[in-house]
């Protein structure tokens, strides 16, 4: 379960191409599983060129070599899918012209590093958790226990691939409006996510 939760801070987001959800209990996972092994099965509604469906190949071989063997069942259909979905959704911010930062190889290395991370910090020795408040961890190792890893640019880089800020809206302004009247007529506002990442703190 720590490992699911690791992988929820960090890959979890609305949609990529699609939407998906995570288990949150093992029974869940295992309804989870059926629903995604079917999704696999189904044709992507994007075609991958050959360089991206090679990225995904090589990927999804990778992950059978690193997720270790007890979690191939719950884990593998799930995170295979969200592989699929993540190097689709990259492909298609590469076709329209973010070729830097969503090549192919570029697009698996971070894919299989946000997987890793989980794996590391979802279970075992390493696994961190959270308290009831958290400030981004920037890579200081002086401030932060030796950490050198700035998983707020980590999580800016991961999600940038999948945004299409050109189209992006923002809604309920009027209520932020709101929120700042009753601050300065001296009442409390109190702000809740749904959810949240690294790359939601800076």
């Amino acid at each position: 379960m720590r490992l699911l939760k690791a992988l929820a801070l960090l890959l979890s987001t609305q949609s990529l191409s699609s939407a998906w959800v995570l288990p949150s209990s093992p029974r869940m996972a295992a309804r989870t599983t059926t629903r995604f092994a079917t999704v696999q099965d189904d044709a992507t509604a994007t075609t991958l060129a050959p360089e991206f469906e090679a990225a995904l190949s090589g990927a999804k071989d990778k992950l059978k070599q690193v997720l270790p063997q007890e979690y191939h069942d719950k884990l593998y259909p799930f995170l295979a899918h969200f592989v699929q979905e993540y190097i689709t959704a990259s492909q298609k911010s590469y076709q329209a012209g973010n070729t830097e930062i969503c090549d192919p190889q570029t697009t698996t290395q971070r894919i299989l590093q946000g997987i890793g991370y989980g794996l590391k910090f979802g279970m075992g020795n390493d696994t961190y958790t959270f308290d009831v408040s958290h400030e981004a961890l920037r890579g200081n190792p002086d401030t932060e226990d030796g950490n050198t890893v700035d998983y707020y640019a980590f999580g800016c880089d991961f999600f940038r691939p999948c945004m299409n800020l050109e189209k992006s809206v923002v809604l309920g302004r009027e209520n932020l409006q709101q929120a700042m009247d009753q601050i300065a007529a001296g009442e409390n506002v109190i702000l809740l996510a749904n959810h949240q990442s690294e790359a939601d703190r800076k």
